[in-house]
């Protein structure tokens, strides 16, 4: 003989699939619902308690997790002279907020994606640096 046992509470049902048709039934997906708790499910008011939850979420939205404090550093041949152009495109984002990459970009000659690579510290040519230092000014040691 098959067991069965409560969605719910856990009891041990008689036969499998009772679940009572309901929306809060059909919202958590039960199957298998004692008679104590099919009482419960039909005297449950689902779309109060989800609009109760949207309120109360709405007034308080939950805080994401911090993202851990990782900057990348530029790394390779010519890691230092990276660094200091790197320092260089950051300070220019940071004074011409939303939008600066793309002018970077038309300045320096250089697809955004690749100047958003260099920004991510992803593997870049150097002479790609140094073309987008020429443009903000920072003279390298090429």
């Amino acid at each position: 003989m098959i067991k069965y046992f409560c969605d719910v509470c856990g009891a041990e049902t008689d036969a499998g699939g009772n679940a009572p048709c309901s929306p809060a039934s059909e919202l958590c997906g039960l199957e298998d619902v004692c008679p104590r708790c099919e009482g419960l499910v039909r005297g449950l008011d689902a779309s109060g308690l989800v609009l109760a939850e949207l309120r109360r979420l709405a007034r308080n939205p939950p805080v994401p997790e911090p993202i851990p404090d990782f900057v990348p550093v530029p790394a390779g041949r010519g890691a230092a002279e990276k660094r200091e152009i790197l320092a260089a495109v950051n300070t220019f984002r940071q004074e011409r907020g939303p939008g600066a990459v793309p002018l970077l970009s038309k300045l320096a000659g250089v697809e955004e994606s690749v100047l958003r690579d260099m920004i991510e510290c992803h593997k870049v040519p150097l002479a790609t640096w140094r073309k987008v230092g020429k443009a903000l000014g920072v003279e390298g040691g090429g």
